[in-house]
């Protein structure tokens, strides 16, 4: 399954930092929050062009009507959606429950545990069949850096993507924790080996693995 699954990145773009956290809720429940990494560079957006605002566009001469004072709001305005909008994303968690076997995103936790619905972002978890780890390499202004997907795999080997972050060493880790947790194997491109947790060694060859003679790594 592993070699016909695509491995192209389906979140463009990335960050250079940690932008979530697995937490575990219960035996049944685990959730993806917002890390304080992703929490400060959302509110930087939303902070900064409020205070130019307040301290700068009050002056007298900021008040003047030219394009200089146009152009100056727009740019801040920009900035103050664009914070807002990426807090909002960042700050919907993504949960887990193998007690209604539903995946959720933006859902409060009680919504998704008691009355799951299928949509866009919520979905059963037996129809996931794997967990894929892919690198992509980001160009930034003046550099480049490498974000890290964490996507689910379907039977039909389409794909969703749950988290892209920028933290290696967290989300090699949680991704480990996660296919534990759910009974997945996770194809982790970036040690070219598939983890496979305990419950599924026996059945394991089924699903292949990124190496040729199904090399497992331990959690």
């Amino acid at each position: 399954m592993a070699i016909t699954t695509s491995w192209i990145p389906i979140a463009l773009g990335g960050a250079s930092f940690k932008t979530r956290t697995l937490i575990k809720i219960s035996q049944s429940e685990f959730h993806f929050v917002m890390a304080r990494s992703e929490k400060f560079f959302s509110l930087f957006f939303v902070v900064f062009p409020l205070g130019i605002f307040i301290i700068g566009g009050l002056s007298p001469e900021k008040l003047e009507f030219n394009m200089d004072t146009i152009s100056f709001i727009i740019v801040h305005l920009v900035m103050l959606v664009a914070g807002f909008w990426m807090y909002r994303r960042s700050f919907k968690t993504i949960i887990f429950n193998t007690c209604t076997s539903y995946y959720s995103k933006g859902k409060k936790s009680e919504d998704a545990s008691l009355n799951p619905k299928e949509g866009k972002h919520t979905f059963k978890l037996e129809k996931n069949m794997a967990l894929q780890l892919l690198p992509e390499r980001v160009k930034g202004k003046n550099s480049w850096h490498v974000s890290y997907e964490l996507n689910l795999v379907f039977e039909d080997t389409s794909r969703y993507n749950a988290i892209d972050s920028g933290h290696k060493a967290s989300v090699i880790e949680e991704a480990k924790n996660l296919s534990d947790f759910l009974g997945v194997p996770l194809w982790n491109k970036l040690t070219e080996q598939t983890h496979m947790p305990s419950t599924i060694m026996s059945w394991s060859s089924s699903y292949g693995s990124l190496q040729s003679h199904d090399s497992v790594q331990s959690p």
